[in-house]
Parts: structure tokens; C-alpha cells; sequence
């Protein structure tokens, strides 16, 4: 596998998808007495931004490391994401940065559970590793199963584990055309064992945009009655230049708890207002059919 969390954490990527991230988990717990959290591809939970490669200033500086510097000047949508910042980092640089696993067990309670993986044994111990140490300073009891594998086989069985309502995140590296729908079919699996799934796909969006393999393959199997209807949050930030950068990513939110959609829009349109190259690119945020 050529991909690594390490080498793009903190893009505009995430300056999306974990602000978002946050505020979906903390809503769906005001909502729930208890919650599943299931992280498909976890990483290793949190990035120690020193000794990052070589490329990744410039993607983080475009990214959260914008937010990080106007943290002031936020939409309230970016509060939660933001306090988590703070705790990892008390001061004024950012050092210390939490992935998807670290953001969603931040909000944990005593009932709940997480299920967090990666394909890749080493990741799958840091991340271990990195979630009991949350564990210990936070004081979060929450439940923790953590493997070692291909997550999107495992969802199925682990969603017909409980009975309670859960988030499946999903975020995969995408390095074949295979992976946009396996995501989608993994899903419905999903929810032909519980129909009480909540989901968040993140997909990138580049020049050779690639988006439509995962939005009509996920038509499909809502036509299918296999999936409910999603919101669909894009934000691209540049036109295509000829190049093969990440220009822009996506969301499919499944079954958002009341309220998450106002959100949504309001990062949606900060990012675009505050990160755009000259204007380019655009933002919506709309049911897929």
C-alpha cells in the first residue's frame, strides 16, 4: 500500500471531513442514550506533525493549519473540532494532531463503543496505542476494539454486534477504482443487518475527477432500495490545472441527526470563501437524487 495517513493529515481534506466528523458525533450522542462508532480506516489515531514529510507544510497550511491560525474569526459549526485542537496542542503552534479515531473518541461515554481498524498491523498497534493514552488522560471509558485488517469486510459483522444506534466512518485511500465502490457496497451490507447506521464517506476530488464512480454507484443502490438517500457536501477549491493535486473533497452523510445539515453548510461555505484560489471551485450540499 503506497498510501500514508502521515503525508497529507490536516489538508484541506480534513479542514472538511473532521470539522464535520466532530460535530456528527457529538449531535448523534445528545440524540442517543448510547452509540457504535465504527471507523473503517483509522490510521494511527494521532500525527506527530514534526516529523512529517517534507510535502506536507504546504497541505496543512492550506488546510487546518488556516483554521488553526484564525481560529478567532470561525463559524460556531467549528467549535468542537477546534477545542480538540486545543487540548492536543495548549500552545501557539500546532505539534499534535488528532485523526478521525482520536476526534470521535474525544466525545465518549461510558456506554458507548468504538470499533476502530487498519489493514496495517504496525498502524493498527500505534493506534493502539495512541487511543489508550487518550483513554488514561482523558478519563474516557468507552469500549475500544481495535484490529488489524480490512475494515470494510469487517463492517457487517460488526454492525449486527449491537443493537444500539451507530456511525460507520469511512475514508479509504482510494488508490484503485475498486475502493469507490466497495465503500458503497460495504455500506449497504451495513444496513441490510441494522437500519439504525448513521455513515460519513469522505471521497477526494481530483482533475481527473473520479467522484462519479462512488455517486452512481450509490444511486444505484438507493434505486435498489439498499441505501436511505444522502446529503451530498462537495467543496472544490481550484479549478483543474493539468496537475494531479487534490482539488476538492466530498461528503455522503447517511441518516444525519436533526440540526448537522446547518452545520455543514456553514463550513462548507467558510472553506470555500476563506481557501478558494480566486474565487474558483464552488460548494453545494444536496440530496444525491
Amino acid at each position: 500500500m503506497e498510501y500514508r495517513h502521515q503525508c497529507h493529515v490536516g489538508d484541506h481534506g480534513d479542514a472538511l471531513k473532521h470539522p464535520v466528523l466532530s460535530e456528527f458525533v457529538k449531535m448523534l450522542m445528545q440524540q442517543h442514550s448510547s452509540l457504535t462508532v465504527i471507523d473503517t480506516h483509522s490510521g494511527t489515531a494521532r500525527y506527530d506533525l514534526t516529523t512529517a514529510p517534507s510535502n506536507h507544510a504546504g497541505e496543512f497550511a492550506e488546510g487546518v493549519g488556516y483554521l488553526w491560525r484564525n481560529k478567532g474569526y470561525l463559524p460556531n459549526a467549528f467549535s468542537s473540532f477546534i477545542s480538540i485542537l486545543e487540548y492536543y496542542n495548549p500552545n501557539q503552534l500546532i505539534t499534535d494532531y488528532p485523526g478521525s479515531a482520536a476526534i470521535a473518541y474525544q466525545h465518549g461515554r461510558s456506554q458507548d463503543n468504538f470499533y476502530f481498524s487498519d489493514i496495517q498491523q504496525s498502524e493498527a498497534d500505534l493506534l493502539r496505542s495512541n487511543i489508550e493514552e487518550i483513554q488514561q488522560q482523558r478519563g474516557v471509558s468507552s469500549a475500544l476494539h481495535v484490529s488489524a485488517g480490512d475494515g470494510l469486510t469487517a463492517l457487517p459483522d460488526i454492525v449486527v454486534k449491537s443493537d444500539r444506534h451507530q456511525l460507520v466512518v469511512i475514508d479509504p485511500p482510494y488508490e484503485s477504482d475498486d475502493e469507490y465502490l466497495a465503500v458503497i457496497d460495504a455500506l449497504a451490507k451495513a444496513y441490510q443487518k441494522s437500519d439504525k447506521v448513521s455513515a460519513l464517506i469522505w471521497y477526494p476530488l481530483y482533475t481527473e475527477d473520479k467522484s462519479s464512480l462512488i455517486l452512481s454507484h450509490c444511486f444505484d443502490a438507493m434505486q435498489a432500495e439498499e441505501l436511505p438517500n444522502p446529503i451530498k457536501a462537495e467543496l472544490r477549491l481550484r479549478d483543474p490545472k493539468g496537475d494531479d493535486r487534490l482539488i476538492g473533497s466530498g461528503l455522503l452523510l447517511f441518516n444525519p441527526p436533526q440540526g448537522l445539515a446547518g452545520k455543514v453548510a456553514d463550513i462548507l461555505e467558510f472553506l470555500h470563501r476563506d481557501l478558494a484560489t480566486h474565487g474558483e471551485g464552488y460548494w453545494q450540499m444536496r440530496g444525491l437524487a
